[in-house]
């Protein structure tokens, strides 16, 4: 026991000890707090610059060249006896390639449920019947809707019309996952880009509120670009095992040079990851671990960080389960490459490398996100659990086979007794 002990009980480095020297209470719940503050102040302006990117881009997909009353619409039918009559005053204007007609005919649907429901107070007593209504209705083609609806309204045939409202509205947020799929590459290079200012943020309070060294976040002076690039190599090898890895299990093939790729826009990806990836390990292994560190036991920094550090990917598209432990292991690997690396200079590059790969060369989502053209094409399997589906490559066993070796591998460099693994 006295041995597995003495082999979790590592030695911190000195850039994790001079975390001591901020001001005020350690307690861990307490740096939780402040991480999440800073957060918060950090990312005020890059959410700014994002939604302007982001009303940009509805504003060139919807066609406002005319706004003038097109078409009106009624919509009349019986439900258990009473008569009903919904009135739509359609606009001449097209969203996501749904046109003027189409759209007036689905809001008066919608409208008529949301208006009828209301005055009906019990539910219970028509929902059956106006959900068999409906659904003959769509079918005989009194009602015109997308034929895609149509099909996705089949599938609730049998169930009430609260299951249909409740299934509806659980579909928004993968909807709302699927049109950020197809947002443009300028967007994802904002939101790249604008990771500095929550950098800075964390940064600055550290240094002038906390009157914390750069040393204390993690920056140690001397080989910094050394112990950079040695990362980028080390970010390669890893997760070209993960590629490896896919090939070999046939979840991947790739169909030769992508013909839209740019490489203008490559080199932008790659300074916004350079960016992006910097901010995370500043935040949560320069900033949380280190002050973490200071007063809990070093392993309760490590698995707080990288637990949060999982959370904060939650809501991406695609996102599982063993999406969330891979993030969690990224981060666990992170947080012992920067105590062995003294520092986390090669942690940032580890971070930049990895998703400059997977999402600008191999043509994998990242966390979710797709990046724009890559420079290889993936073939046409289907998502499966080795490849990440969705998610992009972190959401699959590959990468979970990649990161637990690299885990057991960095913590063994940290172990004061380096020989426990021949055990």
């Amino acid at each position: 026991m006295s041995n597995m002990q003495e082999m979790f009980d590592m030695e911190l480095p000195e850039w994790l000890e001079e975390s001591e020297e901020a001001r005020g209470s350690k307690k861990a719940i307490v740096a939780v707090i402040m991480f999440f503050l800073l957060f918060l102040v950090g990312n005020v302006i890059p959410t700014i610059l994002q939604m302007i990117s982001l009303v940009s881009f509805i504003i060139k997909e919807i066609d406002l060249s005319s706004l003038n009353p097109a078409s009106s619409i009624t919509i009349e039918g019986t439900v258990e006896g009473d008569s009903y009559q919904q009135s739509y005053e359609g606009e001449n204007y097209s969203a996501f390639g749904m046109d003027a007609e189409t759209m007036a005919q689905l809001e008066a649907i919608l409208e008529w449920l949301e208006a009828d429901v209301e005055s009906t107070g019990e539910i219970d007593q028509w929902e059956d019947n106006a959900e068999e209504e409906i659904l003959d209705q769509i079918n005989q083609g009194t009602l015109t809707v997308p034929e895609g609806m149509k099909e996705e309204l089949s599938l609730f045939e049998g169930e009430s019309m609260t299951e249909i409202l409740e299934s509806y509205a659980d579909t928004v947020y993968e909807k709302t996952m699927k049109l950020m799929g197809k947002l443009p590459p300028s967007f994802y290079l904002v939101a790249l880009y604008s990771t500095v200012f929550a950098t800075l943020t964390f940064i600055f309070w550290a240094r002038f509120a906390e009157k914390r060294s750069f040393r204390s976040l993690g920056f140690t002076s001397g080989n910094f670009l050394s112990k950079y690039l040695k990362g980028l190599g080390i970010g390669f090898l890893l997760f070209g095992m993960v590629v490896l890895l896919n090939l070999g299990s046939g979840s991947i093939e790739f169909g030769g040079i992508n013909p839209k790729f740019s490489f203008g826009s490559c080199l932008l990806f790659f300074g916004g990851f350079i960016l992006q990836g910097m901010n995370e390990e500043v935040m949560f292994r320069g900033y949380l671990m280190s002050r973490l560190s200071v007063k809990e036991k070093f392993w309760t920094a490590v698995i707080v960080n990288s637990v949060l550090f999982g959370f904060f990917h939650m809501l991406n598209a695609g996102v599982t389960l063993l999406a969330i432990v891979n993030i969690i292991l990224f981060g666990i690997f992170a947080s012992l490459y920067a105590m062995a690396d003294d520092g986390i200079a090669g942690a940032c590059a580890i971070h930049t490398i990895w998703n400059f790969l997977q999402g600008n060369i191999f043509g994998f989502e990242v966390s979710g996100n797709n990046m724009g053209e890559p420079l290889l094409l993936l073939g046409e399997e289907k998502a499966n659990i080795i490849n990440g589906g969705t998610f992009g490559a972190e959401g699959g066993l590959a990468v979970t086979v990649v990161l637990v070796i690299a885990v057991i591998i960095v913590f063994e460099k940290n172990s004061r007794n380096s020989k426990w693994i021949m055990v």
